[in-house]
């Protein structure tokens, strides 16, 4: 998974997505300190530690040590803001781009890292090669993105499906009630 940031928010555009992938990381014992830090920073991860080690009651230097050891080991990837992208005029689309020749993947991938709406590109398998995630004025902007990457692949590219968001039920955050 490439995760980009919206640079579209941001007087420079960033051209660079970072790589997330679950392979190659062993798996990481960790205790209820580590997971009761894990869910304050779900929560608000500019939570300073002296404010996570009163609420648990521990040495800040305990929570220094723990926060490095669950970055180091691929637990915590990066820290991040929550917008509502809606209240700024942004709406959700996700792309699904099922592709004609797979020698060309990389090269899409890397065409649309440079999108500055662009918030994820998943490899996927089963169903679509590439699915996008970005945060687009309204559907004319969304059918633009896709123009643009069909003139750039004309045989790459076999189909694709949209869709628009229209509401997140439920975005991830561990519950914070039993801390």
């Amino acid at each position: 998974m490439l995760f980009c940031n919206a640079s579209f928010l941001l007087d420079k555009i960033d051209e660079t997505g970072r790589e997330i992938s679950t392979r190659g990381y062993k798996d990481v014992t960790f205790d209820d300190l580590d997971f009761n830090i894990i869910k304050l920073l779900s929560y608000n991860s500019r939570l300073p530690t002296i404010e996570i080690a009163d609420k648990l009651k521990t040495g800040t230097n305990t929570v220094v040590r723990r926060i490095n050891r669950l970055i180091n080991s691929g637990i915590i990837i990066y820290f991040s803001l929550n917008l509502n992208l809606e209240k700024l005029g942004f709406h959700e689309f996700k792309v699904d781009f099922f592709l004609k020749d797979y020698n060309l993947k990389y090269k899409v991938i890397k065409f649309l890292e440079k999108n500055p709406y662009l918030t994820y590109v998943d490899h996927t398998i089963d169903y679509a090669d590439l699915e996008v995630e970005l945060f687009l004025k309204n559907i004319n902007h969304l059918h633009q993105f896709i123009e643009d990457v069909l003139t750039r692949f004309p045989r790459g590219i076999r189909n694709y499906k949209y869709f628009q968001t229209l509401n997140n039920l439920k975005f991830f955050q561990l519950d914070r009630k039993e801390i």
